[in-house]
């Protein structure tokens, strides 16, 4: 492949829902001028106290380096499956980006889910020092 053959640098949050939870991630892809795509690394548990190191200042600087676009294709929202994780499913890079008030709402139940998951952690520290 040649860097020709790039035609941008994308990214976007990728929200999933599940019954009384939700994640964010945030993928970064090469889009290949033939359609085809690479993908390149991605960003786990956004606005959260777990929250992966932002990634986003390195896909612009490559986009620089390879003099191609950088996209932020903004937010799509896909399927978590069975306890986040069996049958789940991405959205498709091609999804339409979700209107500003579902992506507070997703936002606001993202940011539910990390006080959840920190705070189960605490407890489950906690009782492994008092037992």
């Amino acid at each position: 492949m040649a860097v020709t053959d790039i035609a941008a640098v994308q990214a976007r949050d990728e929200a999933s829902k599940g019954f009384l939870s939700a994640q964010m991630h945030r993928a970064y892809r090469l889009l290949l001028k033939d359609g085809s795509d690479i993908f390149l690394f991605e960003e786990r548990a956004l606005r959260t106290g777990i929250a992966t190191p932002s990634l986003n200042p390195i896909a612009i600087d490559l986009a620089k380096h390879l003099n191609a676009p950088f996209n932020d294709l903004g937010m799509a929202q896909g399927v978590s499956g069975l306890l986040g994780v069996i049958f789940a499913r991405a959205p498709a890079w091609g999804s339409p980006a979700l209107p500003p008030d579902v992506q507070r709402k997703i936002w606001a139940r993202v940011q539910l889910t990390g006080l959840i998951a920190i705070g189960a952690l605490c407890v489950a520290v906690a009782l492994m020092i008092l037992l």
